[in-house]
């Protein structure tokens, strides 16, 4: 037994040497692909001298993961690797002493959700690797596994309360790789202003600042669950192009807003379109002197005109055939009166033909008054509307401008916006345009996004009739998100809250609570839009009568000018 124990030593020996050395990193890169899901392993080797050890390494991984080794970070083409491979799911194996700063500046953000195993083959200098730790989480890397061959210890990072080094294991790492629970109060400055639903800010009757919005709401939420504290910064102006620029000149985190990609920050992962839709003025009530032609459409009125023309001129020509007298101007009062089914006599017709046309007269009359005054009764009791406005070519031809900003000038400019639309495009300040769209003004057309359509939707709901309609036409479809840095080292946790909370339906609570919150706090002056005061009588209420008044001698005039003219022929 002695003999055996001495034999299997060095053998022993022997393999904890070969596992300390390095043969045990194909375990734990294996473990770290199986529990993670990694799909591509990429080895990177800058030194000459461990070519060969990782070689070694190389041959003794999972063969069924794709494998790729580099001798130089030159050799390793980011942009490219980025689009063929994606960017999640990929460990990088970094064999070298020294800290790969050169790799991760060469990278360029492109590879903030890939994995990073970093393989040095002495003892970990704690004060080095802190530092460059320290350097990659504020790039926005931060699944980071340092491990030493020298000592077979791997090492993890703690960042809060204070950036530290801890022992681990590939277990541990896969589990824990970038959670972040507890951010001890970490400062997340968060661009604050309105742009209302998705964010407003208001004092409540206390006094106190009050952030609210769907968006903005969320994002205190969210930050509230990683125990940070909210550090609102509140822009210049209130626009999305303020939040772009807080971005790009690093005073701002992220924006409690939806922005769609733009190459100076990230957007959290988009979970629905963002349609636009032309919003215009609901149709307006007639005009109460177009209400003597409402009953019946154009067609009618000419077939009704045909008739009179046609009803005169036969009874005028009955009564010439048996007195050579031409009565046009009588036989005209009688067709109307039979129209008006004020009554008629026809005294100047005699025979059987009387009782022929007085039955026509008679019945013709009948039909058209009972109709027509049924008919204007219905519309004066329910109130009669113009046509609406349901096609980009019917606003063009009522020339309705439509206001815009320049940060929306912008947006449609680089998305697609109907040609037809551009030449009725004007692009005013901000401040003019909530002017005038958040008071429901109809005489200027708005384009608005989904959400903030079902805000307006929703504020109408409290008016006698609506007063904005959108046009059945959707357009410049568009995925958006919260805009953030895009170095953050939260932005993935953000992205997979929000489609968490997305598919919950957390998020459509949310939108009509802000909806309600919004309209509480005026920001839809739609109260104003109504008046419940008594009106005096304006000219309006005269022009009816005055219409009918001039109809009557307008017509008597071309009546008795008809007769005369006949009667002049009729003796020449």
């Amino acid at each position: 037994m002695i003999c055996s124990a001495l034999l299997l030593l060095p053998l022993f020996v022997a393999l904890q040497t070969m596992l300390i050395t390095g043969l045990s990193l194909p375990l734990i890169i294996n473990e770290i692909n199986d529990r993670i899901g990694i799909t591509t392993n990429l080895f990177i080797c800058t030194e000459v001298d461990r070519q060969d050890f990782c070689e070694l390494q190389y041959r003794h991984l999972n063969q069924t993961i794709t494998r790729t080794i580099y001798n130089s970070f030159k050799s390793l083409n980011a942009t490219k690797l980025r689009n063929q491979l994606g960017g999640d799911k990929k460990l990088f194996v970094v064999v070298g002493n020294e800290p790969p700063y050169q790799l991760f500046r060469q990278l360029n953000l492109r590879f903030q959700l890939a994995d990073f195993l970093l393989v040095v083959d002495n003892e970990i200098d704690g004060g080095k690797w802190r530092s460059f730790v320290d350097f990659a989480w504020k790039l926005g890397y931060i699944k980071l596994l340092i491990h030493s061959t020298l000592s077979g210890v791997s090492y993890d990072k703690l960042i809060f309360p204070s950036l530290r080094l801890r022992a681990t294991t590939a277990k541990d790492y896969a589990n824990f790789q970038d959670s972040f629970g507890n951010i001890h109060g970490f400062p997340v400055r968060v661009a604050a202003y309105n742009n209302v639903p998705r964010s407003f800010i208001y004092n409540d009757n206390r006094g106190k600042k009050i952030y609210a919005g769907y968006y903005m709401r969320f994002a205190r939420a969210f930050l509230e669950s990683k125990n940070a504290t909210f550090l609102p910064v509140h822009p210049a102006t209130a626009s999305p192009q303020s939040c772009t620029k807080a971005i790009s000149k690093n005073k701002v985190d992220m924006c409690a807003d939806a922005l769609v990609r733009n190459p100076l920050f990230s957007v959290s992962k988009e979970i629905r379109i963002a349609s636009a839709n032309v919003v215009v003025a609901q149709a307006q009530p007639l005009k109460k002197y177009r209400y003597l032609a409402a009953p019946f459409s154009t067609s009618v009125w000419l077939g009704l005109i045909l008739y009179v023309i046609v009803v005169v001129a036969l009874i005028s020509l009955i009564h010439w055939l048996r007195r050579r007298r031409w009565e046009v101007s009588k036989y005209s009062l009688e067709v109307f009166s039979s129209l008006l089914y004020i009554g008629f006599h026809l005294k100047g017709i005699h025979g059987k033909g009387k009782y022929l046309i007085y039955g026509v007269l008679l019945i013709t009359g009948f039909i058209f008054s009972t109709i027509y005054l049924g008919i204007l009764k219905s519309m004066l009791i329910s109130e009669a509307f113009d046509p609406q406005i349901d096609t980009f070519e019917e606003l063009a031809n009522r020339n309705i401008p439509i206001l815009i900003d320049a940060y929306d000038r912008a947006l449609f400019s680089k998305y697609h916006l109907p040609d037809i639309l551009w030449p009725m495009m004007r692009t005013v300040p901000s401040d003019t345009l909530l002017q005038h769209r958040n008071s429901f003004n109809q005489d200027y057309a708005y384009v608005i996004f989904a959400d903030r359509m079902g805000m307006f939707q929703h504020g109408q709901q409290f008016l006698k009739q609506p007063k904005l309609r959108p046009i059945p036409i959707d357009f410049c479809f568009l995925f958006g998100g919260f805009p953030m840095k895009k170095n953050w080292f939260l932005k993935d946790h953000l992205s997979r809250a929000w489609f968490n909370s997305f598919e919950s339906g957390l998020i459509d609570k949310l939108e009509q609570d802000a909806y309600r919150e919004s309209i509480s706090q005026g920001y839809l002056n739609y109260t104003s839009s109504e008046s419940l005061e008594p009106k005096l009588l304006g000219l309006d209420y005269f022009v009816v009568p005055a219409i009918a008044l001039a109809l009557g001698f307008a017509l008597a005039i071309i009546s008795f000018a008809i007769e005369l003219m006949v009667c002049k022929i009729c003796r020449k």
